[in-house]
């Protein structure tokens, strides 16, 4: 799971039983330097699973227009435009994962399962205006709202707003 505004891994903090989740830049030398809020853990299964009963299976399938690329004859030396050509290459493997995708759709869980979302998804980025976004193997993409807590204090209970 990432952060959306830097990029950065997001964190799993368990406290008397209670897991969240914050981003690891969230303070770095005492400093503030990302705002992403801290997110408890059952608001990301929860956006989960909305996302998993809004599936579309027939537009999952369908395969993304792919950029061309143009391929040009940078270095003289055939070593270094291989290297080049390597480097500028992306692996087609949409048909393979699609496959594997749609045939763990097939046994959709009706509650929250952490291997079957290992499974079938690829990243998560949680974004400052509350939402998770959830990358496929397939690299097709859907969003969630998530709950996050409005306050920070360890010291008090916990807030949570809806969105």
């Amino acid at each position: 799971m990432f952060c959306a505004d830097c990029g950065s891994e997001f964190r799993r903090y368990a406290d008397k039983g209670n897991e969240r989740w914050k981003c690891s830049r969230y303070l770095v030398k005492n400093r503030l330097t990302c705002k992403s809020a801290m997110i408890k853990e059952d608001l990301i299964e929860a956006a989960f699973m909305r996302v998993l009963g809004k599936i579309d299976l027939d537009e999952i399938a369908v395969k993304p227009k792919l950029d061309t690329v143009a391929i040009k004859q940078n270095f003289s030396d055939p070593f270094e435009q291989a290297e080049y050509l390597y480097s500028i290459s992306k692996v087609d493997d949409f048909d393979y994962m699609t496959d594997k995708l749609l045939t763990a759709l097939k046994d959709k869980p009706t509650s929250f399962e952490g291997d079957f979302m290992r499974r079938i998804i690829k990243c998560i980025k949680v974004a400052t205006d509350n939402t998770a976004t959830f990358e496929f193997l397939n690299s097709k993409i859907m969003s969630g709202s998530l709950q996050v807590y409005t306050q920070m204090n360890p010291y008090q209970q916990p807030t949570t707003r809806s969105v």
